[in-house]
C-alpha cells in the first residue's frame, strides 16, 4: 500500500524520484499531461525510501541496482484536480548506467536539452545542474 494520506481535499504523498543519469542523458517519464518527471514514484507502507528507489529503477526500466546516492529531500506544495498536496519526495541518484533499450514512454534529455523541457518539480533541473556533494532540501509552495 502506497504511502499517501487522504485527509478532505488534501494528500499527502511520500515519493522518490531517481536521476538515473545515461551515457545519453539523464532519464525521464513524459506525462500524459506533456510535462517530463523523474524516473520514480510511491513508497509503501514499510518501506525505506532507498528499497523504493531501487524498486521503481526496476520496475520502470529492468535494471536491478544496489548503490543509490541521496542527493536531495523535495517538499512540494501544489493544487491538482481539487485537491491540496503536500508531497516529501526523496531524490536519488544512479550516475554511470550505459544505454539501456528504455520504455517508449521514457527519454533521455542532456543538460543542456534538459533546460527547455517542462519537468515536474521544476527544482529536479536545478538539482541536476548543481551536483552538490551534500543532501539539499527544497521547499516549493506553488499554493502560495
Amino acid at each position: 500500500m502506497d504511502l499517501t494520506l487522504e485527509l478532505g481535499q488534501h494528500k499527502l504523498n511520500i515519493r522518490v524520484a531517481v536521476l538515473v543519469r545515461t551515457t545519453k542523458g539523464v532519464l525521464f517519464e513524459k506525462g500524459k499531461d506533456g510535462y517530463y518527471f523523474a524516473l520514480g514514484g510511491r513508497v509503501k507502507i514499510g518501506e525505506s525510501s532507498f528499497d523504493a528507489a531501487k524498486r521503481e529503477v526496476q520496475e520502470e526500466i529492468g535494471l536491478h541496482v544496489d548503490v543509490l546516492k541521496l542527493v536531495s529531500i523535495v517538499e512540494n506544495f501544489f493544487t491538482h484536480k481539487g485537491f491540496s498536496f503536500h508531497e516529501v519526495c526523496f531524490v536519488y541518484l544512479l550516475e554511470d548506467i550505459v544505454d539501456l533499450e528504455l520504455p517508449e514512454n521514457i527519454v533521455a534529455f542532456t543538460d543542456v536539452d534538459l533546460q527547455s523541457k517542462d519537468v515536474r518539480p521544476e527544482v529536479i533541473k536545478k538539482i541536476i545542474n548543481e551536483k552538490q556533494e551534500v543532501v539539499s532540501h527544497f521547499i516549493i509552495n506553488i499554493n502560495n
